[in-house]
């Protein structure tokens, strides 16, 4: 297996189109197709479905990426490249991909995942999964592809993490820091939210560039925001 290059981002290859009418109605039917998930990971975590609906958004694009580079791979070559006082992080997710893996007996280089090492569909660091991971199904593994381990996993990560105290913060720390990603994921739950089916039918031919229904959320300043994120950053709401 090889190593897995630091790879610096191509910036101009994003866009914000997260707030785009299509972008809005391919959530809200994401969240009719696993309505029954949703609803239970926010009655368990109190984590509204819009918002859990919007992380999986912003991550995956509600499973559409997942990422194509071997998770050992990536934990692998930081290991090994990493300064000495630096180097624990890594060898800690490395340590739980390979109990991971044990337990869902899965080849670990089968596991592909981000430039990060997140995998899933809500895109969860190995120790993340051993950590906050929840088994929806009930068989005993937590399988970051199956949206029945994915969305309560996600719920139970912001809940973990202080939601009902303090939002942005915990959407912080699902990312790792920063303000531009906690704004991204509750201004597409927030107009999520305020959206109608009527409001945004595909195939119409008269869709908006941005949802028409912003509900609390300023279109212009979000539109602002998550511009900004782009230029920095690969998440996969900033794709097409």
């Amino acid at each position: 297996e090889s190593l897995v290059p630091r790879v610096k981002q191509n910036r101009t290859k994003f866009s914000a189109n997260i707030l785009a009418t299509e972008s809005i109605a391919r959530g809200r039917n994401f969240l009719e197709a696993h309505r029954d998930a949703l609803e239970s990971a926010e009655t368990i975590y109190g984590v509204p479905k819009e918002e859990i609906v919007a992380v999986i958004r912003v991550e995956s694009n509600l499973g559409k990426y997942l990422g194509n580079l071997g998770v050992w791979n990536v934990f692998y070559t930081r290991l090994i490249t990493s300064p000495e006082d630096k180097w624990q992080w890594d060898a800690a997710n490395l340590t739980a991909l390979g109990k991971y893996c044990y337990t869902a007996k899965v080849d670990c280089f089968s596991i592909k995942g981000s430039n990060a090492g997140a995998f899933g569909v809500v895109q969860f660091l190995p120790y993340s999964v051993e950590e906050w991971g929840v088994d929806g199904t009930g068989d005993g593994i937590v399988n970051l592809f199956d949206m029945k381990d994915s969305i309560p996993s996600a719920a139970n990560f912001l809940k973990e993490h202080g939601w009902e105290d303090d939002q942005p913060g915990a959407l912080a720390s699902y990312y790792g820091n920063g303000k531009t990603y906690p704004a991204a994921v509750l201004g597409y739950a927030d107009a999520l939210r305020e959206s109608s089916p009527d409001d945004l039918r595909l195939g119409t031919g008269n869709q908006r560039e941005t949802s028409p229904v912003m509900g609390k959320v300023s279109a212009f300043a979000t539109y602002v925001t998550v511009k900004f994120y782009c230029l920095f950053s690969s998440t996969p709401y900033c794709q097409d």
